[in-house]
């Protein structure tokens, strides 16, 4: 876990294993704080297993915060459609997949 801000983003590395609502909440907490309107990058490459509490706590502390975007890159699929799921059932129009581009600049 942690946070990096480089084009004015809140970078956010997930770690191996996300289980709980309250990870979610801490996690959101020591990286967005409590920046409204941030742009958030998630990267989820490492993620082994992550259960749907974790997910949707994660959505729910970010449109708490009023995220202006969260770019999604690599991810296992599995946490992509959960989280497409978590994002579709809360509403939070304001996600995508990083582009080819954002990808080529890592």
């Amino acid at each position: 876990m942690g946070q990096v801000t480089t084009r004015d983003a809140v970078l956010i590395n997930l770690p191996r294993l996300v289980g709980t609502r309250g990870a979610a909440v801490r996690l959101v907490e020591a990286t967005v704080g409590q920046r409204v309107g941030a742009v958030v990058e998630l990267f989820g490459r490492n993620v082994v297993d992550a259960s749907p509490s974790f997910i949707n706590g994660l959505v729910e502390q970010l449109q708490e915060r009023r995220a202006r975007e969260i770019v999604l890159y690599p991810s296992p699929p599995e946490f992509v459609a959960e989280f497409s799921a978590a994002a579709k059932k809360h509403e939070l129009l304001e996600w995508r997949m990083a582009t080819d581009d954002e990808l080529g600049a890592l």
